[in-house]
């Protein structure tokens, strides 16, 4: 008996999911990581590293130029 890989598993669909919403990726990779093999998991950890880190600094720089705006940056106390 053969067993088929679920759809969120599916190399396809998991870099849509590490692309298009990091988080939603990285946390099904990090859950799902004894069902790969060592390269496809290298592959996939490379790919939603990367997009993370991406994500995490575009919202960073969002919130930054918030406060700077707000000037609460400016007049620390």
């Amino acid at each position: 008996m053969e067993t088929t890989t679920p759809w969120y598993l599916k190399k396809k669909t998991l870099y849509f999911f590490c692309i298009v919403t990091p988080p939603i990726g990285y946390l099904v990779l990090l859950t799902n990581l004894k069902k790969f093999e060592q390269t496809q998991k290298n592959e996939c950890l490379s790919i939603a590293t990367i997009m993370m880190a991406i994500f995490v600094v575009e919202i960073l720089t969002r919130k930054f130029k918030y406060l700077a705006r707000s000037g609460e940056l400016r007049n620390p106390i």
